[in-house]
């Protein structure tokens, strides 16, 4: 199975940004999510933990990845939007982001997101979400998202 890794770099009350990372096959991306509160529904970001995603048809977004059993939320999909305004608990991708700057944005997250669908070809994968204390970043994300 296909093995996929979100590692959340930067936090803030606005939004969380990070990374998504595969090896086979290579994708490295920026993910846009809400904040941490509490994992409350279209509010807040998912907690840490192994997900499996598969494909389903979203009303709103079309063929899109979703993720599954995320514990008291439903309706988690990965689909394009640049601020965390453009999500309700989903995860965002980008082509471009930058942890150096304060600022909940990331570009090209078409892009990202043909990127993405294009070269996971409708496969299942398993998601891992962890957080990472970054150097880089101007707040931990360890301190707002459960471990």
């Amino acid at each position: 199975m296909i093995k996929i890794q979100l590692i959340r770099k930067q936090a803030s009350n606005i939004g969380t940004k990070g990374r998504l990372i595969c090896k086979a096959p290579e994708l490295l991306l920026y993910t846009m999510e809400n904040p941490w509160l509490d994992n409350k529904p279209q509010e807040s970001c998912i907690p840490t933990g192994i997900y499996g995603c598969e494909i389903v048809q979203s009303p709103r977004f079309g063929r899109v990845y979703g993720v599954k059993e995320v514990p008291g939320r439903s309706h988690i999909l990965f689909h394009a939007g640049n601020y965390p305004r453009d999500t309700r608990g989903c995860i965002l991708l980008g082509q471009t982001g930058d942890f150096l700057s304060p600022s909940m944005f990331i570009g090209n997250s078409q892009k990202a997101l043909k990127e993405f669908m294009d070269k996971l070809d409708g496969k299942p994968f398993e998601l891992e979400i962890t957080n990472e204390k970054d150097t880089d970043a101007t707040t931990s994300v360890s301190s707002v998202s459960p471990r």
